[in-house]
């Protein structure tokens, strides 16, 4: 009876000291996994701003240079038709044109930056490129 007491005190203890570090493992791995998720976060939002930067210097340089090639443009047309109105009328005419052409095909437009976004903040471990 004594021995079956003992036994049982022992493996009692056995599973005790089992739970206790399988408690220990688990706060440990979910530690762990938070850590991992705040930097995957961090990552994509390094990813996602060094994008943001690059194509905010691309729109601005890209927008500096129609603007100077607008206004040459301008000239030259006033030039032909021999009239600034004539000339800056047909440039803003054309403008006018290709906003028409944008709002219509927005869509279109915008839906290769939409998978571009999704496909950056979906990319997965090891597509590192």
């Amino acid at each position: 009876m004594e021995s079956d007491l003992k036994s049982e005190q022992k493996d009692s203890e056995i599973q005790d000291s089992f739970f206790t570090n399988y408690k220990d493992l688990l706060v440990d791995y979910t530690e762990k996994r938070i850590e991992l998720v705040k930097l995957e976060a961090i990552e994509k939002t390094a990813i996602v701003g060094g994008l943001s930067a690059s194509f905010l210097l691309i729109i601005l340089f890209s927008f500096m240079s129609i603007m100077f090639l607008s206004v040459m443009m301008g000239f030259l047309l006033a030039d032909i038709t021999g009239s600034m109105l004539k000339g800056f009328g047909l440039l803003a005419l054309f403008y006018v044109l290709l906003l028409i052409l944008v709002i219509v095909f927005r869509t279109s437009i915008s839906k290769p930056i939409s998978n571009l976004l999704v496909r950056v903040l979906a990319k997965e471990e090891g597509s590192h490129e």
